[in-house]
Formats: structure tokens, sequence, C-alpha cells
């Protein structure tokens, strides 16, 4: 079985585990105030970037965080309230998993949530 077709099968929990570890660092740099911004395309540059940064294998780059102070507070978005956005699959919705009584999280319908 070849690298990809493994790392296909298996998910990337390596990945996986990368990107909630970058979303918990992100949401400690808020909550001890400071602006914090997961971008990923720099990494598009990540055999220039390695290099500079003095990154050897096995390690490699997949995201950057930016951290700082920020210079003001953006103002808050409109939310929808979660009762629009968020539908749980039922029995009798015909959507029922083998246990009957798991919930998974269903998108709205295209067009279902007119934010005007």
């Amino acid at each position: 079985m070849s690298r990809e077709e493994h790392d296909r099968l298996r998910a990337r929990p390596d990945l996986q585990s990368l990107g909630a570890a970058i979303q918990l660092l992100v949401t400690a740099a808020h909550a001890l105030g400071y602006g914090a911004c997961w971008m990923s395309a720099p990494v598009l540059a990540a055999p220039r970037l390695e290099q500079l940064l003095g990154v050897e294998e096995p390690a490699r780059l997949v995201a950057i965080v930016a951290v700082g102070v920020p210079s003001g507070h953006p103002q808050g978005t409109r939310r929808l309230p979660v009762d629009e956005v968020l539908r749980f699959a039922t029995p009798e919705s015909g959507a029922a998993a083998e246990s009957g009584r798991a919930a998974s999280a269903a998108a709205p319908a295209p067009g279902e949530t007119d934010r005007s």
C-alpha cells in the first residue's frame, strides 16, 4: 500500500490533531487578549520558509499562526439562531444511525437560512 493510499484511508490523523492544536492556540491567544490568525496560504512557499526557519526532516511546515496585539476590536456580527443553522437527524426523518439514537449535524438546504 502506498503512502498516499494509506493516508487517504486513515484520514490523516496527524493533520487532524494539528488542526485541533492550532484552534486551541488561536482560542488561547484570544482569551489572553491577543489577536491570532491561522494561515495556510504561506504554506505554498513551504520549501523556502522551511529553509529560512531551519525546519529539518521529518518535520514540515503545514500552517502558520500569526499572533500579535490587535490595533482595535472588531465589531461583532449578527448571528443566526442555532435552530436556524443546525438540525439533528432523527429516526423519524429516515436518517437514523444503527443505534437509532445517534444525532448528526446537518447543514440547512441552500437558501433556507437567508440573513436578509
